[in-house]
C-alpha cells in the first residue's frame, strides 16, 4: 500500500485511504512517524471515521485491542462497569 502522500507519483498505486473508501479495509491501525505522517495518518483517521471503520492510533490502544480480541475468541470476555474496577 502506497503512502498516501506518494500515490499520484506512483502510478497504479493504492494507497490506505482508497483502501479504506472501498470497503477493503475494516481495522486502520496507524501510529504515524516521520516525514508527512501527520498529514497522511490525518486523511487516513478521516476517511476511516468517514466509514465508520475502528482506527487505532497508539501502542497502548493496539494492545488494549489484542488483548480484547484475544479474550472474545476465549470466550472470556466479559462486562464490568467502572465502579466495579475501581472497587477491586
Amino acid at each position: 500500500v502506497a503512502k498516501h502522500s506518494e500515490k499520484d507519483g506512483n502510478k497504479g498505486a493504492v494507497s490506505a485511504v482508497d483502501l479504506i473508501n472501498q470497503g477493503k479495509i475494516a481495522l486502520v491501525i496507524n501510529t504515524p512517524f516521520g516525514r508527512g505522517a501527520a498529514k497522511d495518518g490525518r486523511k487516513i483517521r478521516t476517511a476511516a471515521v468517514a466509514r465508520g471503520v475502528s482506527c487505532i492510533t497508539t501502542l497502548p490502544g493496539l494492545k488494549a485491542a489484542v488483548e480484547g480480541i484475544r479474550e472474545l475468541r476465549r470466550g472470556k470476555l466479559t462486562a464490568r462497569s467502572i465502579q466495579d474496577w475501581h472497587a477491586s
